[in-house]
């Protein structure tokens, strides 16, 4: 593997870890608004 592979592959990792963290922060957040509406 070639330096310049190496950096899209863990550039990669981090875009998937992002999103992750994005989609459990929006079902923590709705879960929230949830509780609070009821």
């Amino acid at each position: 593997m070639t330096a310049r592979q190496l950096e899209n592959v863990s550039e990669q990792g981090t875009v998937t870890l992002r999103s992750i963290d994005n989609c459990l922060a929006a079902g923590l957040f709705s879960r929230l608004a949830h509780a609070t509406v009821a």
